[in-house]
């Protein structure tokens, strides 16, 4: 299964978990088209936003934002990662460190240390978060 066969697709859980190494998880439970379960595992996650999360949670898009394509749309990823540190989008007044902040985070994905996922909602949550990286496997 890939990432993109998720769409229109029904996200049942959200779990963080803790590591003994003190990195955390984020952990999904997908319900596919045919009810089946799969679990998107986000690695070594440094940062996380969910808003919106209720009963039903239907994803419109899921994008990965990574080396390979980070400078298509790099501004949108600029104004995604400030989201995701801020908790809102960027303004003109926005002090210089902030940006310097959000720029190192650019690099990390440039670097592919680090990988961006959003998943839009058609209705339900979206999510934003930071990783080194991203598993599914089917849930038997």
């Amino acid at each position: 299964m890939k990432i993109d066969d998720f769409i229109e697709c029904d996200i049942n859980s959200v779990s963080v978990v803790s590591e003994p190494n003190g990195r955390k998880k984020v952990l999904f439970c997908i319900l596919d088209h045919n009810k089946n379960k799969w679990e998107l595992c986000a690695d070594d996650v440094k940062y996380f936003l969910l808003n919106g999360m209720c009963l039903q949670n239907l994803i419109e898009s899921i994008n990965l934002y990574k080396t390979s394509n980070i400078n298509e749309c790099l501004e949108d990823v600029r104004s995604k990662v400030f989201y995701l540190l801020q908790g809102r989008y960027p303004e003109a007044q926005d002090e210089e460190f902030l940006r310097e902040v959000v720029e190192k985070k650019i690099d990390d994905i440039k670097a592919s240390t680090s990988l961006l996922l959003e998943i839009q909602p058609v209705y339900g949550a979206y999510i934003l978060l930071m990783t080194s990286g991203i598993s599914i496997t089917q849930i038997l």
